[in-house]
Order: structure tokens, then sequence, then C-alpha cells
């Protein structure tokens, strides 16, 4: 029967003392059916949704016999952990966006254009926070600053709410008093 031995670039097989090459990867680039080219457009793809959607820093290299690529070396790195808001910080966020958003009607209602606007642009502002926790996940450093943003927008609006409803100071009439 026959013989098989292999070689690095390819596949030798014996049959009845006539030997044909068949060749298990492509020598270079025109060569071959193409298969080290696709698994490279794989590995890039897949590579990158790792370093996207995970903590690990993926990358690899070529490893080159002449012109042909024979294999890959794969290097990862764990990366800098981030840890996620918790819960607790999670529902401090949206207890200080439904206070804010409560005011929404009062600081529309404001007489002082100025004040108007400053509420507003806080509004606008929280919003944004509000959207942002909604459409991505926050890290546990992200949400202690997101709270922080949000306890001094809600100490603003308070100011804001007092300077609006401060009038001219009411004087105690006396006179009123003295007529009974």
């Amino acid at each position: 029967m026959g013989k098989k031995a292999t070689e690095r670039q390819g596949r030798t097989t014996e049959r009845k003392g006539e030997a044909t090459e068949s060749p298990s990867r492509p020598t270079d680039g025109k060569e071959g059916d193409g298969k080290l080219e696709q698994n490279d457009r794989k590995a890039d793809v897949a590579i990158n949704e790792i370093n996207n959607y995970t903590e690990l820093e993926v990358d690899y290299k070529e490893i080159k016999s002449g012109r042909s690529i024979t294999h890959f070396e794969i290097y990862w790195s764990k990366g800098e952990v981030i840890s996620a808001a918790s819960a607790n910080q999670l529902n401090e966020i949206y207890k200080y966006l439904n206070a804010i958003m409560e005011d929404t009607f009062k600081i529309i209602g404001m007489n002082d254009t100025e004040k108007r606007d400053k509420g507003l642009n806080l509004l606008t502002s929280a919003k944004e926070i509000e959207q942002e926790i909604e459409s991505e996940e926050v890290s546990a450093s992200r949400a202690d600053f997101l709270i922080t943003n949000l306890k001094n927008m809600l100490a603003q609006i308070n100011i804001l709410f007092v300077e609006e409803n401060r009038k001219a100071p009411q004087f105690y009439n006396w006179l009123e008093e003295r007529d009974e």
C-alpha cells in the first residue's frame, strides 16, 4: 500500500511508487484555497470583539516561514478590571433623577428667564445622564461621579427655586392690630 509522510509545506503521499504533493496550506497569497487568509480575517473580527466587549486585551502575530504564514501566536493580558455600578448606586442615581424630573414644570413656570434657562440646562444635563445610564453599563467610579453631579444639580435647582420665590420683605403692619 502507501506510505504517508508529513512535511512542513504540505503532505506528501506515496501510492504505488508514485509521489504526489497536496499542499495543506497555501504557500503564498496566490496559491491554495485561501483558508489561512480567511482565518486571519476571522481572527481580526474575533479579537476586535474580545477587545471591545471584555476587559481582556488580545493581540496576535503571524509567524511566517519564508513568505507563507505557518501559524499564529496569540498574546493577551487581563487589562484593567472595571467593576460595574452596584444596585444601590443605580438606585441612588434614579432617586436623584426622579427628584430632578419632578421639578420640570416648576422650572418651566419660572418667571425669571435667566433662572428658567439655568434650570432647563440642568434638566437637559440630567436627561443626558439618564440616557447614559440606560444605554450602557456604568462603572462604579462613574456612578459615584454621576451621583455627585446629580446631588449638585438638585442643590442648584433648589437654589433657583429659593431665589425665584423671594419677594419683597413682608413688614408687620402694626396698625391693623391696633384697629381691633
